[in-house]
C-alpha cells in the first residue's frame, strides 16, 4: 500500500510539472490533488526533492530487474526518461544545483563502481574525478537529448554513451592492477 501512495504522489507531481516549473510546484498542491494532508506526504518523503529522487530510483529499479545487460538497461532507462521528459527536464533544469542531479550522479557512480567491481573509496583522486566527470557528462548529455538539442534515437544515444563508458571502465580497471 505504501508504494501505491508514493506512486500517487509521483503521478500528481509529474502531472503538475506539465504546467508549472519545478520550483513552483508546492507540497500543499501535491497533497491537495492527492486528497491527502502534508503530514501524510512527510510520512513518505522528506521533501519534494526526495520525491523526485524516488521517481528516478523507481525508473532505475524497473530496468535493473528486467535487463541484466548494461547497454540494454541503459537504453531502457533512456526510454523511460524520454516518456517522462517533462519531469526530468524540469527536475534537472538547475543542473549542479538540482538535488536530483546530485542524487543521480551519486547513484550512477555507485552503480558504475558496483558493475565494474571497484571500490570508489580505494580509487585514486584522478580516477574518482574522471568517473565524476563522465557521470556528470552522461546526465548533461541525456538532458540535452531530452530537450531536443540532440536528435538521435535512444538506442544510438545509449550506444554512444556506452562506448564512452567502456573506455573509462578499461582505464579504471587498468588503474586497479
Amino acid at each position: 500500500m505504501t508504494d501505491e501512495k508514493k506512486q500517487k504522489y509521483a503521478d500528481v507531481f509529474r502531472q503538475l510539472l506539465k504546467t508549472k516549473e519545478y520550483d513552483q510546484v508546492t507540497i500543499n498542491e501535491i497533497c491537495e490533488k492527492c486528497g491527502t494532508y502534508r503530514p501524510n506526504f512527510y510520512y513518505h518523503f522528506k521533501s519534494k526533492d526526495d520525491l523526485a529522487e524516488w521517481i528516478f530510483l523507481q525508473d532505475l529499479k524497473v530496468i535493473e530487474r528486467q535487463k541484466p545487460d548494461l547497454l540494454a538497461s541503459q537504453t531502457e532507462l533512456l526510454e523511460k526518461m524520454k516518456e517522462n521528459n517533462v519531469f526530468y527536464l524540469k527536475a534537472l533544469a538547475q543542473k549542479y544545483e538540482s538535488t536530483l542531479f546530485m542524487y543521480m550522479k551519486d547513484l550512477l557512480m555507485g552503480k558504475t563502481c558496483e558493475h565494474i567491481d571497484i571500490d570508489y573509496d580505494s580509487m585514486d583522486e584522478l580516477s574518482r574525478f574522471t568517473l565524476d566527470f563522465k557521470i556528470s557528462g552522461w546526465i548533461i548529455s541525456v538532458l540535452e537529448w531530452l530537450s531536443g538539442m540532440v536528435d538521435i534515437s535512444s538506442e544510438n544515444l545509449s550506444q554512444a554513451l556506452y562506448d564512452v563508458f567502456s573506455s573509462l571502465i578499461k582505464e579504471l580497471k587498468r588503474g586497479e592492477k
